[in-house]
Parts: structure tokens; sequence; C-alpha cells
């Protein structure tokens, strides 16, 4: 049966970080769950099918197994009591949650109810600041569809090109009547070109994810996903499929019409 004892900080930081992709309104119970595996080490993952997460978790083992866990209720626990949290996996999938004199049974899933999550894959790497990742993301996802038809429209452009001597890297988003385009230079190279189309709710989880952080982020890529690999973090969406409109052709390179303008003035004539 597991065991294990866990800091209030780290169990509540770590729900936290799930509470936007594990699905509160799924008709597939497994999905509001995440599951916590206890060996030597003990780690989470939680997904709603098009993203997933897994990290580890800072804890006093005891003793190992692994149980689907509701994260909407021990994330209310743990939010609402004063010390370090006892979990205990008991008979017919049972949590004992114990802290302080309060104590607490939740009613989970069994380990291998938990859908498989993807394998990294490692076949090329391309290395991002995460700082300047999050402020590409922050100046780009504005513009990217809400539910739009044209389903492409609903998430931003990753764009890699090799070049010589590292890699252009782009994020593009829009709507179809917006357009906003940020670019950056990465070092390490790739072998060819490569189009992502990342969902609009990974982008928003990926920025919540790296957050005040200054790491380097590992970025693989697969058939399907892309993997966001972070300080033993693993973020994976599934991609978008499909072609994204040619923004370059809205974007010219050589037009030598250029305007440059106060930046507060602008902002006050919008307002008014």
């Amino acid at each position: 049966m597991m065991k294990l004892k866990i800091q209030k900080e780290a169990i509540q930081n770590a729900l936290q970080s799930i509470q936007g992709i594990v699905d509160k309104k799924t008709t597939m119970p497994i999905l509001s769950h995440f599951l916590l595996k206890v060996s030597k080490t003990a780690s989470l993952m939680a997904t709603d099918l098009d993203i997933a997460l897994k990290g580890p978790l800072n804890a006093d083992i005891m003793e190992q197994g692994g149980l689907c866990i509701p994260a909407r209720k021990l994330f209310e626990i743990a939010r609402e009591v004063d010390g370090d949290l006892l979990l205990e996996s008991q008979d017919n999938n049972w949590l004992k949650v114990t802290s302080g004199k309060s104590t607490f049974k939740l009613m989970g899933l069994p380990e291998e109810d938990f859908p498989a999550l993807p394998e990294v894959s490692k076949s090329e790497e391309i290395i991002l600041k995460a700082e300047t990742l999050r402020d590409m993301i922050e100046k780009t996802i504005y513009a990217t569809g809400e539910s739009d038809t044209r389903y492409t429209l609903n998430g931003l452009l990753l764009h890699f090109i090799p070049k010589k001597k590292d890699i252009e890297f782009k994020v593009v988003g829009t709507d179809g009547h917006r357009l906003s385009v940020i670019s950056s230079a990465l070092e390490g190279t790739i072998s060819e070109e490569k189009k992502l189309i990342l969902p609009k709710k990974a982008a928003i989880e990926l920025k919540k994810l790296i957050e005040g952080s200054s790491d380097k982020i590992s970025v693989y890529i697969d058939k399907n996903h892309i993997f966001f690999s972070m300080d033993h973090i693993v973020l994976t969406p599934r991609l978008i499929e499909g072609t994204y409109p040619n923004y370059e052709q809205v974007v010219q390179k050589n037009n030598e019409k250029k305007v440059v303008i106060d930046k507060m003035a602008f902002l006050k004539a919008l307002r008014r």
C-alpha cells in the first residue's frame, strides 16, 4: 500500500500546476484524476488526452504504490489544512489523507486505468530559454482564434528555420483579422524546417509552467506531439493538424514603408 508524507506547499504547488490540465467536465472520470506514482521517488501525471504533464514530487516515502486521485478534491484539502499531509492508499482504491488532527477519505481509481502518456522522442533537441519563450507566447497569443471553425487558427504557429550558424525561431498568432509575429535566434542546428501548430490551451499552460523561470527548456518533436522538458518536468501537447496560413505573404520582408510611433501616445489615442 502506498504511504508518503508531503509538505503542504509542495503538494499545493504541484496540484496547482495541473488544475488547467485535468478535465473537470469530462465524461471520462479518470481525466479528472491525476496519477500519483511512488517508487524510489514520487511523481505525478495528469492529462486531458490533448495535453499531458509529468513531474517529480518531493516527499518522504514510506511505502511504494500508485493511485489515481481526484485532483480538485485533494487540491482543496491541501489549500485548507495547516500542516504537512500524510497520504495512505487503502483497500478498494480509497485514499486516507491526514494533516494534524484532520482526516479525510477520498475515493480514487486504479493506477491501471490511467491513460498511457506519450513517450518523449529525443531524436533532435532544440534548446529554448524559458524567459524568451514566455515573452514570445505573451506577445502573440492574444491574436489567436477562439473556437474558430478554421481550427488551425486556434493555436500558435511555432516556426523553426535552419540557418548556417543557428536557428531562426518564430511564433505566430492570427485569427484571420489580426496578426502577431515575433522572432528570435536560437543556438544549435536542425536538419529541416519545422512548422508546428500549438493549441492555445497548451500555450497558456506552458506559459504558466515557465512563469518566473530562468531555466533552459529542451524541446523534442515527433509526428503528433511536442515535448517541453524543464527541471525534470515534461509538458506534452498534441499538435493541431493542418496547414497554417501563409503569414509571410502578409509580413513582407523587403517592405520599406515603416513607421515608428510613440507607444504611450498611440495607446492614449486608441483609448479615446
